[in-house]
């Protein structure tokens, strides 16, 4: 929603008291928003610290999880809810580093907790949580190329460690191949320059969607033996 001039020179001209009790009313219903300016003005902690805390977050929530009984939906569910968490963390803290770098975390801590669980799950079940892991790792790819180079190195051992859970995952190495994903982004640790246009590319063509019924028709160019 845009202000007009007219607006912002009303609310300027309220009286002191009376604009700090509508920004104290606005923030209990901001609590993101609270939050940031918190970290702002009053938080002694750095960003680093913050990131640091959410990893050991993250590594908790994932722990717990695996003690719950396992079903593909469950863990989509719970995945969902740890990602807004670091979405949050990093519109709060301006953590450059943080959302591809917590989220790609977050997919080697869970593959390293669920994986033997996924190999035993049907294709069928497989196949949602999959091209969700699948979107994320896209995502975090892309992020990781916007950053500055000097970067790069602070996610090179996470990308290794999840090219090696993903080529030990049959329903991965399966799915990635019907949706154009190549492993050895991940295993060499070399992303595209165009990752972005090949992301969009491929979701133009239908793929990484289960709208879209993959097991007879592969991305074009790849020949995958089912």
């Amino acid at each position: 929603m845009k202000f007009n001039k007219e607006f912002k020179d009303a609310i300027f001209s309220l009286p002191q008291m009376e604009k700090d009790k509508l920004l104290l009313s606005l923030l209990k219903k901001e609590k993101v928003i609270a939050k940031e300016l918190y970290f702002r003005l009053l938080e002694d902690n750095s960003v680093d610290e913050y990131q640091l805390k959410m990893e050991e977050e993250i590594i908790k929530k994932v722990m717990y999880f695996a003690t719950k009984r396992y079903t593909p939906s469950y863990l989509i569910k719970r995945l969902r809810s740890v990602s807004t968490d670091i979405k949050v963390h990093v519109k709060v803290t301006k953590d450059k580093l943080g959302d591809s770098y917590l989220h790609l975390l977050l997919l080697v801590e869970t593959l390293e907790a669920f994986n033997t669980k996924l190999n035993k799950t049907t294709p069928g079940q497989a196949r949602k949580l999959c091209l969700y892991i699948l979107s994320k790792t896209f995502v975090i790819l892309i992020g990781i190329n916007k950053l500055h180079e000097d970067y790069h190195l602070e996610h090179r051992e996470n990308l290794e460690k999840l090219g090696e859970l993903f080529m030990s995952n049959k329903h991965l190495v399966r799915v990635a191949k019907q949706n154009g994903f190549d492993m050895d982004w991940l295993i060499s640790t070399e992303i595209p320059e165009n990752i972005d246009d090949i992301y969009k590319e491929i979701k133009a063509h239908g793929y990484l969607s289960m709208k879209t019924y993959l097991s007879t028709a592969d991305f074009p160019g790849e020949s995958v033996s089912q």
